[in-house]
């Protein structure tokens, strides 16, 4: 609103006669009156201009109100903000041509001169910029959180300025009507120093380094839709691309996708959103030892396991599970793994981990084994080295395997899980994410016996649910403490604690899954020889 020093959550309403600006005070529900208030409202007839804001992030709006104390009329002004390019056409649409062009005198669509002159005079003091560079984009986030130098900052409502060399990140008040502060430099990078785009839903995180300094740094922005985060990637990756002459990897993580819940009808609804989830090759399934085939396959060979993954890890309440990621600005090998039931001279790298849990007890895991659902797995997420990323991947039936780790329950803790555990209170909240501090070795996660495993041709077993997985699941469990597991049903969701978090078991239709077992017979079967995998048939016929 004019003269205000900030903004609030609130709801802008235009009826046939009046307008009224609302504030949300407090979660939305059945009873407007519980968590609307009316700020202020006029009728229509007061409405004089509309004006986008620079790269129609928002719509100023200028009334005019009656002075109580003489017949002359004041000019008042307020900031609709939407950060979203789309948002804000659709609503100069609507008002252009259906509601207010035989009543409002003008929609302005140029830029206010004053913001376009305030933004070039913030870039020109910039320490990165060049002259002639071109401003691509301002784009308006939600919230953000800063990591470089040890330290983490978190940030509000602010926004981004791309330009063809530098990225800017700004304070956002200066778009205010009647606010006289002038816009300031919150942080800065060179295009020449971003190394990577990651984007998840409405996140996302840029990861820069300069390797003189030898000096990385990493924002996460948080926008209100995702097609403002694409809004922001599609600026950034042309003059990227002309700076590098080679193509941007946009890391899109769909191996959460959007908005789903665990509960029995939310799954139903799964395929809704998401065709590939109504699959023949869906995971989980229930496997059991009688209807395996059991043959002497070659050993799953696992390399780097028994390193540190390279630094930085991170973990992260995303609000479906807790996920540790690998943040490999360095290019560092990490841990992959080969043979077992694989194709042939085909190596893994490990992606990420991630854990499903119960409520209770009694359940937690995905799969179940021989009738038997453990309270937890863990799964192992490894990307084909012959793709790029993980989103070039979840394209190809042999893009993923994933590592399936069973948990059993002891009274005493799992030291070996200390590392991870030991954080979890500081990513209680979803979107919460932390720098580990600690080193961790991914043997230090798998069962003691790593022979026996079982191996079938599935999907991802979260939306959108892509047929590119094959699962190894290891038949010796992992010990976790009650306590233990007890913490990770502390971690919230957003509007609850999660828990229960595994999906349904799917049809097991006409897949086979094979055990890898060694003993006298089956060598003696196979010529002393361990199976060529080369003829391994997946399916009935």
């Amino acid at each position: 609103m004019q003269n205000m020093k900030d903004t609030f959550p609130g709801c802008l309403i235009l009826s046939t006669s009046k307008v009224y600006v609302l504030k949300i005070v407090g979660p939305e529900g059945e009873n407007p009156q519980r968590w609307l208030h009316k700020e202020i409202s006029w009728t229509i007839d007061r409405l004089r201009r509309f004006s986008p804001m620079p790269f129609k992030q928002g719509v100023l709006v200028e009334l005019e109100q009656p002075n109580k104390t003489n017949d002359e009329l004041n000019s008042i002004t307020f900031l609709c903000i939407l950060q979203d390019l789309q948002r804000t056409l659709n609503f100069l649409f609507y008002v252009t041509d259906f509601l207010l062009s035989p009543i409002c005198e003008e929609v302005e669509l140029k830029i206010s001169e004053h913001c376009t002159s305030l933004m070039h005079q913030l870039l020109k003091n910039s320490k990165n910029y060049q002259d002639k560079d071109a401003v691509r984009h301002l784009a308006l986030f939600s919230s953000a959180l800063l990591k470089y130098q040890d330290q983490q900052v978190q940030l509000k409502l602010s926004s981004l300025i791309v330009t063809t060399s530098v990225l800017v990140i700004c304070n956002m008040q200066w778009l205010l009507p009647g606010n006289k502060e002038s816009p300031y430099v919150i942080r800065e990078q060179t295009m020449s120093n971003l190394i990577g785009v990651e984007h998840y839903n409405s996140s996302l995180t840029l990861n820069f380094l300069d390797e003189i300094l030898g000096e990385e740094e990493v924002w996460i922005l948080n926008f209100v839709t995702m097609s403002a985060a694409e809004v922001v990637i599609t600026s950034i990756r042309s003059p990227w691309e002309e700076l590098f002459s080679i193509p941007l990897q946009n890391m899109i993580f769909p191996l959460i996708a959007g908005h789903f819940g665990y509960r029995k009808r939310d799954q139903h609804t799964w395929v809704r959103n998401f065709k590939l989830c109504d699959g023949k090759l869906q995971s989980p399934i229930s496997i059991s030892s009688f209807k395996s085939i059991t043959l002497p396959l070659p050993a799953l060979e696992i390399i780097g396991y028994h390193d540190f993954l390279p630094s930085p890890l991170y973990l992260k309440n995303n609000g479906h599970s807790v996920v540790v990621n690998v943040s490999n600005h360095l290019r560092k090998r990490l841990p992959y793994i080969f043979g077992g039931s694989l194709d042939i001279n085909q190596e893994y790298e490990m992606d990420h981990l991630h854990f499903h849990w119960g409520a209770k007890n009694n359940r937690g895991s995905e799969h179940m084994l021989n009738g038997i659902r453990y309270p937890m797995e863990m799964h192992i997420v490894h990307r084909n080295r012959i793709y790029s990323n993980l989103s070039n991947a979840l394209n190809h039936k042999n893009g993923l395997v994933v590592l399936g780790i069973f948990f059993q329950l002891q009274e005493e803790d799992n030291e070996s899980l200390h590392s991870i555990i030991n954080h979890l209170t500081s990513v209680q909240w979803i979107n919460n994410e932390i720098k580990l501090n600690t080193s961790i070795t991914l043997a230090s996660l798998l069962p003691k016996n790593t022979d026996v495993f079982y191996s079938y041709k599935g999907s991802l077993t979260t939306p959108p649910c892509n047929e590119v997985v094959t699962w190894i699941i290891f038949s010796m469990p992992v010990s976790i403490s009650f306590s233990q597991l007890n913490k990770f049903r502390l971690l919230s969701s957003g509007n609850n604690l999660i828990a229960d978090n595994y999906r349904k078991l799917q049809n097991i239709g006409p897949r086979k899954v094979y055990i890898r077992k060694l003993n006298p017979h089956l060598f003696v079967k196979y010529n002393e020889t361990t199976f060529n995998v080369a003829d391994l048939d997946w399916f009935w016929h």
